[in-house]
C-alpha cells in the first residue's frame, strides 16, 4: 500500500482532535455571558508571564468585539487560564477540575502548516463545533501579529466562530479559488461582503497589476489588496484585520441599519458557501443553541469585561476503580475478565505519577485499596484485585460515593479525579450519588459489561461530568482490556508520557495447534514495549517471540537459545514480555503453541515514544454523537497523524503533526447481540469528510439492527514505502493582511511580506515507517426504529464537492466538465441508481431552494452517465452539452446542482451549488493585445508602491477613472519601437475590419447550429427553468429558455474581452 503525509495540527495537541461536542458541554452561554472558557498553555512552553497578560488583553478585547458582532447577544464572562505545573514563579491558583485535554484554546509551539497564524481544528459539517483554537507564543508576544492578522481580539472572535458555531472562512483558503467570475461577468476577489473594495496586485519585488490566465481570472500569485478605508463593517470571517470590520455577513434580514452593507456574498468561492449551502455566517449562528430563541439583544449590559482565573495544572492524575462484584458478575466468566482487565490497568496501563484506589460494590460498597501513588504500589493493587469475589445486589450509587471519598484521601479535593464504574446491571445510582459527584467535580466514566442497554441514571451522570462510556460484551476479555487501556490515557499535553496500543487480536488455538502473528514497531515508538498474552486453557501455552533481528524470547524454559523470558501470572492467566531498552524497529513475530488442550488467547501490544526527538505517531477516534435514534446516522471519525521534529530555535523545540493519507482505517462496530460491522473510514473530501487529505477519516454508520449499546474499535494500518508530505496551505484560519491601498492610491504592503494567494498546495516528501495503531473511542446507545435491510428508507448522501468548468474556453460546443465524489445509495455506502443534474442561467436560489433548472439527460452527455453512477467515494467526471444558451452576450454565469436517487427513489439533499462563467464566444486573452492591465483606483488619484525595503516608488499613469500600472507581456522585452499616428490608425482599422468579418461568419455559423438544436429538442412544458418534478432522473424533454438580460459593468475587474 502507498500512503503519504501532509502537515496538520500541532503534535502536543493530541487528545483534542475529536472533542468538539465538549465545547458546548463545558462552555455555556447564559444571560448573554459565556462561562467556562478554558485556555491551556502547553508544558513545552517555558514560563512567561507576558503570555498570560497578553491572553487577558486579547480576551478582554474579544469580549467587546463579540458583543458588537452578535448585536449585544454574547460576551465572555469568566475565563480560566491553565498554566503548566512546571510554572512556579508566578502566583497561581490551584485547580483540580480543569485539565489540558478539556481546553477550548491551546497555546503551543507552531504547527508548521500555519506557522504563527491563529487557526481552529475543524473537522465537522456546517454548524458542528470545532475541536480547539491554537495560538503560538510568538503570536502572543510579537507585535507583528497585529500587522499580520489585525487586532488580537478580532482574530480571536474569528476563530471562536469556527470553534463555537461551526462556520467557515469567507476569504479564500487552500483548495478554494481566490478569484471568480460573478453573475455580472465581472472578476471578483473571494470575500464577503461584495462591498469590501480593493485591487488585484501582483507583488514580485515591485507591485503591478495582475495578468489574466486562460479563463480570464488573475494569474497565480495575484492578491486582493483592500483599500485602507471601507464603507462596510463586515465580515469578521473574511477580512477581520480591516479596521471597519466588526460584524459578520448576514442574509439581509437582520433588524439593523447595517444589514444591507453586510449582505452575504452567495457567489464567492469559499468554504462557507460550499459547506453551508450558501447560508450566511450569521444565519448559521442564529440557528445554534446559543441564539435560537434565547440570549436576545440586551441593551442593559454596559460592562463586558471578563473575569480571569489563572491556575496551575495538577501534576498527576487520580483514578478510583469502582467495580461491580454483585452475584450476576459470577456468570459468563465476567468476574474473572474484569479482574484480568483491572489487573492490567494497575500493572501496565496507568502511567507513572498517577494515584489509584479501588472500591468494590454489591448491595453495599467497600474500599479495598486506599489511594496510592502508582509507581511503587502496582503489586499491592494487583493483589487486592486477585482476591475479589462475587455476591449480593447492585448498588452503583454507594460505589460512587465511596469512590469520591477515596479521591479525597490524599488531602486534596476530589475534583478532576476519575471515577471509573464497571457494572453488568441496571442498579440504582440515586440522587445522593449524582449530587455528590456533581458537587465534588469528579469525572465519572462507565463500562457497561455484558449488558445490552445502558443504565439511564449512570449515563446521565457520565454526560453531566464529561466522562466517557464503553460497552463490552461478556466473554470478550480482549475488548474489555482495551477499554481499561483507553481509560488510563492521560493527556496533559506531553505525548511522551502516554502508552500507545499498536496491536490487538483475539483468536483460538486448537489442541496441538499453533497460531502466528506479526506486530509492527515503528521508529516513533519502542520504549517500554510490552507484549501481553492472556489465555483461557487447562495449561500454559508456549509463546515464542522473535524480534526483526531474529532474537528469540520465550515464555518457558528451555529452550536455551532465548535472549529473554516472559513473566507468567497464573492468577490472571497472563504471559507478559517486557522488551528491554528500545524495541527494534520492524516486524515482531509471535507463535502460540498448545499441546493437549485448546486455548482462547487475547494479545495486546503497547509501547511508548522512543525519544523526545522522534514524537510518536498518534491515532484518535470519536463519534458525532453518543445517542442516535430513529435511523439518524452516526459519523465515526479517526485522525491519523505522524509528528515530526524541528531543530530547536532559541532553545525551543517545535513539534507538529503530519496527516497520514491513503492509510487503511477500519472501524469495527459491535452491536448488542455481538454482531459486528466493518466500516472503512475515508479521507476523500466527500461527505461526511469535509476536506480531502487532512488526516481525518470518517464514514456514516446506519445499520442499527437492534436497540441498545454498540462498541467501536478503530485499527489503522500503513504498510509499504510511504512518504511524508508537508502541505502548505491554511484552513479555518484567520485571514492574513497583505497590506493596504491608501486613499491617495499608494500601495502599502504588509512590512512582514504580502500573503500568498492561498491555494498553492505544494508538497514536500520524506520516508515513513510501516505502522499500526489501535484505539477504542467508546460506544453509543441506539434507540428507536431498527434497521431493516428489506425496507430502504435511507437516502444517498449529499455531494459537497461539486465543481464545474468549461472544457474549452474557445469552443462552448465541447461542453462543460462536472466533477464530484459519488455518493452511495445509503449515504456514503453502496451505489446510487441515478443522478439528476440541473443548471440555471438565472440564479442559484431556484436550484438551492426548489431544485429548479434545466435537466441534463443522458442524451446531452459527451462523457459519463447520469443513469449509471459509480460506487460511493469514486470520482465522477461528466461532460455535458449546454442547451438554450443565451447568445446575446459573450459570457454568462451558470449555476449547477445535483441530487442522487437510489433504487427506492430515496433522494439525497441538494448538493453544493457550483457556479461557473461560460464563454459563449471564444475567450480572447487581453494580454495578447496590450501590455498594460488596468487597476481600479479612486478617480484622478495616482497609485504609488511603497516597498518594504529601500524605497523605489513606481510611478504609474493616471486618468480620471483608472490608474494603470505598466507591465511587460510575459516572454517579451521592451524593444523601444515607436509608431506614428498614421501607423496606429491603420493597424486599428485593420483589426476592426478583421473582427467584423469574423463576427459575421461566426453569427451565421451560430445561427445554423441553433436551428439544428431547435429541431433536435422540443419544449417540455413541465420544465419551467427545469420544473419541479421530483419523479426521478429520467426526464428528457426541453424547451428553449428566454434569455435574461445581464448588464455588463465596467471597471478594472472586467476583461477587455467583455467590453
Amino acid at each position: 500500500m502507498h500512503f503519504t503525509f501532509g502537515i496538520v495540527p500541532f503534535l502536543l495537541l493530541i487528545g483534542q482532535a475529536l472533542k468538539g461536542e465538549a465545547v458546548f458541554n463545558q462552555v455555556k452561554l447564559e444571560n448573554n455571558a459565556y462561562s467556562g472558557l478554558l485556555i491551556a498553555i502547553n508544558p513545552e512552553i517555558s514560563e512567561d508571564p507576558k503570555i498570560v497578560e497578553t491572553l487577558k488583553d486579547m480576551i478582554t478585547e474579544a469580549s467587546q468585539v463579540l458583543f458588537t458582532a452578535t448585536h449585544r447577544r454574547a460576551y465572555f464572562g469568566n475565563v480560566t487560564i491553565l498554566v503548566p505545573n512546571t510554572w512556579t514563579n508566578g502566583t497561581y491558583d490551584s485547580t483540580h477540575v480543569q485539565s489540558y485535554d478539556l481546553a477550548d484554546v491551546l497555546v503551543a509551539n507552531p504547527n508548521p502548516m500555519y506557522g504563527d497564524n491563529p487557526y481552529t481544528l475543524q473537522y465537522g459539517q456546517c454548524g458542528d463545533p470545532g475541536s480547539y483554537i491554537h495560538f503560538t507564543p510568538n503570536y502572543l508576544n510579537d507585535s507583528s501579529a497585529v500587522a499580520n492578522y489585525g487586532p488580537r481580539g478580532k482574530a480571536f472572535v474569528h476563530e471562536w466562530a469556527h470553534l463555537r458555531w461551526g462556520v467557515f472562512d469567507e476569504a479564500p483558503t487552500d483548495g478554494n479559488d481566490p478569484f471568480y467570475w460573478d453573475s455580472k461577468q465581472k472578476v471578483q476577489a473571494t470575500r464577503c461582503p461584495l462591498g469590501l473594495n480593493g485591487e488585484f496586485i501582483y507583488f514580485d519585488g515591485d507591485a503591478r497589476g495582475c495578468n489574466p490566465i486562460y479563463n480570464g481570472l488573475p494569474e497565480n500569485g495575484c492578491i486582493f489588496v483592500p483599500y485602507r478605508t471601507q464603507n462596510i463593517n463586515a465580515s469578521l470571517m473574511s477580512h477581520q484585520f480591516i479596521d471597519e470590520v466588526v460584524e459578520f455577513c448576514d442574509d439581509g434580514d437582520l433588524a439593523s441599519s447595517t444589514s444591507s452593507t453586510n449582505a452575504h456574498n452567495t457567489e464567492a468561492t469559499n468554504e462557507q458557501n460550499r459547506l453551508c449551502d450558501m447560508r450566511s455566517v450569521w444565519t448559521v449562528m442564529r440557528s445554534s443553541v446559543d441564539f435560537n430563541g434565547v440570549n436576545l439583544p440586551n441593551d442593559a449590559i454596559s460592562d463586558v469585561t471578563p473575569t480571569f482565573t489563572v491556575a496551575r495544572a495538577r501534576p498527576f492524575a487520580k483514578f478510583v476503580l469502582v467495580l461491580d462484584v454483585s452475584g450476576s458478575m459470577g456468570a459468563d466468566n465476567k468476574l474473572e475478565d474484569m479482574k484480568l482487565a483491572a489487573n492490567l490497568f494497575v500493572t501496565q496501563f496507568c502511567p507513572n505519577g498517577s494515584k489509584v484506589g479501588i472500591v468494590e460494590f454489591e448491595s453495599f460498597a467497600n474500599i479495598i485499596h486506599d489511594l496510592v501513588l502508582i509507581d511503587d504500589n502496582r503489586e499491592s493493587l494487583a493483589a487486592v484485585i486477585a482476591l475479589i469475589t462475587s455476591g449480593g445486589g447492585t448498588n452503583i450509587g454507594n460505589g460512587i460515593i465511596e469512590g469520591i471519598k477515596v479521591l479525597e484521601q490524599d488531602g486534596e479535593p476530589a475534583a478532576g479525579g476519575h471515577v471509573i464504574v464497571l457494572s453488568d446491571g441496571l442498579g440504582s445510582v440515586g440522587p445522593t450519588a449524582t449530587d455528590d459527584a456533581l458537587e465534588a467535580g469528579v469525572v465519572v466514566d462507565s463500562i457497561y459489561f455484558g449488558v445490552t442497554t445502558v443504565n439511564d441514571e449512570l449515563q446521565h451522570l457520565v454526560k453531566e461530568t464529561q466522562g466517557n462510556w464503553y460497552f463490552n460484551e461478556a466473554m470478550d476479555s480482549g475488548s474489555l482490556i482495551e477499554t481499561f487501556k483507553e481509560l488510563a490515557y492521560v493527556n496533559d499535553g506531553d505525548p511522551y508520557k502516554n502508552i500507545y496500543q499498536i496491536y490487538s487480536q483475539s483468536f483460538t488455538v486448537p489442541s496441538n495447534g499453533q497460531y502466528s502473528g506479526g506486530v509492527l514497531v515503528d521508529s516513533t515508538i519502542g520504549n517500554n514495549t510490552v507484549f501481553t498474552f492472556t489465555y483461557s486453557s487447562a495449561g500454559d501455552p508456549l509463546v515464542l517471540l522473535y524480534s526483526p533481528s531474529q532474537e528469540k524470547y520465550c515464555s518457558q524454559k528451555p529452550p536455551s537459545d532465548c535472549v529473554g523470558y516472559a513473566t507468567t501470572d497464573h492468577v490472571f492467566n497472563t504471559i507478559t514480555f517486557q522488551i528491554p531498552g528500545t524495541a527494534t524497529v520492524g516486524e515482531w513475530v509471535f507463535d502460540v503453541t498448545t499441546v493437549s488442550y485448546s486455548a482462547d488467547v487475547d494479545v495486546i501490544v503497547t509501547s511508548m515514544a522512543s525519544n523526545r526527538e522522534i514524537p510518536p505517531m498518534v491515532v484518535e477516534s470519536g463519534m458525532s454523537q453518543s445517542d442516535p435514534s430513529n435511523l439518524e446516522p452516526i459519523v465515526v471519525y479517526a485522525t491519523v497523524r505522524r509528528s515530526y521534529f524541528i531543530p530547536p530555535v532559541n532553545l525551543q523545540v517545535s513539534i507538529g503533526y503530519q496527516p497520514v493519507i491513503e492509510a487503511d482505517v477500519l472501524a469495527t462496530i459491535t452491536a448488542p447481540s455481538g454482531k459486528t460491522f466493518l466500516l472503512t473510514l475515508l479521507d476523500t473530501g466527500s461527505a461526511p469528510d469535509v476536506r480531502k487529505n487532512d488526516g481525518v477519516y470518517s464514514r456514516y454508520f446506519t445499520e442499527f439492527v437492534e436497540t441498545g449499546s454498540y462498541s467501536v474499535q478503530v485499527k489503522v494500518t500503513g504498510l509499504g514505502n510511504g512518504t511524508s508530505s508537508t502541505y502548505h496551505g491554511s484552513r479555518s484560519a484567520a485571514a492574513y493582511n497583505p497590506g493596504y491601498i491608501e486613499s491617495d492610491g499608494t500601495i502599502v504592503p504588509n512590512p512582514n511580506g504580502p500573503a500568498a494567494s492561498g491555494n498553492d498546495n505544494t508538497l514536500t516528501t520524506s520516508d515513513i515507517d510501516p505502522f499500526t495503531r489501535v484505539v477504542s473511542p467508546g460506544g453509543f446507545s441506539y434507540t428507536g426504529v431498527t434497521y431493516d435491510p428489506t425496507i430502504d428508507v435511507i437516502p444517498p448522501g449529499k455531494v459537497i464537492d461539486l465543481a464545474v468548468e468549461q472544457v474549452d474556453n474557445q469552443d462552448l460546443s465541447r461542453g462543460v466538465r462536472l466533477t464530484f465524489s459519488a455518493p452511495g445509495s445509503d449515504y456514503d455506502s453502496g451505489t446510487a441508481r441515478a443522478y439528476q443534474i440541473r443548471y440555471s442561467y438565472d440564479s442559484a436560489s431556484d436550484l438551492a431552494n426548489n431544485f429548479k433548472g434545466i435537466l441534463i439527460t443522458k442524451d446531452l452527455l459527451f462523457e459519463g452517465d447520469v443513469l449509471s453512477p459509480k460506487s460511493a467515494g469514486t470520482q465522477e467526471t461528466l461532460i455535458a452539452e449546454l442547451i438554450a444558451v443565451p447568445h446575446d452576450r459573450n459570457a454568462i454565469s451558470v449555476w449547477f446542482a445535483l441530487r442522487a436517487y437510489d433504487d427506492s427513489d430515496n433522494v439525497s439533499p441538494t448538493s453544493n451549488i457550483a457556479m461557473m462563467n461560460v464563454f459563449v464566444a471564444p475567450y480572447v486573452d487581453p494580454t495578447t493585445e496590450a501590455t498594460t492591465e488596468p487597476v481600479t483606483s479612486p478617480a484622478t488619484q495616482t497609485t504609488t508602491f511603497v516597498p518594504t525595503s529601500t524605497p523605489q516608488p513606481i510611478t504609474t499613469t493616471t486618468s480620471t477613472t483608472t490608474t494603470t500600472v505598466t507591465t511587460t507581456t510575459v516572454g517579451k522585452s521592451d524593444t523601444g519601437i515607436k509608431l506614428d499616428t498614421f501607423q496606429i490608425v491603420t493597424i486599428v482599422l485593420a483589426v476592426l475590419c478583421f473582427i467584423l468579418v469574423c463576427g459575421l461568419i461566426g453569427t451565421w455559423v451560430l445561427k445554423y447550429h441553433l436551428d439544428k438544436q431547435r429541431k433536435k429538442y422540443r419544449v417540455n412544458e413541465q420544465l419551467e427553468m427545469g420544473g419541479t418534478s421530483q419523479n426521478g432522473p429520467n426526464g428528457n424533454e426541453y424547451r428553449e429558455l428566454s434569455r435574461p438580460q445581464v448588464k455588463v459593468e465596467g471597471g478594472s475587474q472586467n476583461s477587455s474581452y467583455l467590453k
